[in-house]
């Protein structure tokens, strides 16, 4: 086992910090689905933008996690 992996799992023993990454692993799965399904369906993020009514920036954002 790596040290990251080790630190990973002995920070995991604090609650505070097992609840941040449950959180973390929540939001990075739903932006994985996103993501999947636009490029399922074969939609830029100009066209997905477009369809919600906002800008392909708040696109990008919201698939690189950023808020």
């Amino acid at each position: 086992m790596d040290d990251l992996n080790r630190h990973i799992e002995d920070s995991l023993k604090e609650p505070a910090f097992t609840e941040a990454w449950l959180e973390s692993e929540l939001a990075h799965e739903i932006i994985r689905q996103i993501i999947a399904l636009r490029l399922q369906r074969g939609l830029t993020q100009q066209e997905v933008a477009s369809r919600a009514g906002t800008t392909q920036s708040v696109i990008a954002r919201i698939e690189n996690g950023k808020r």
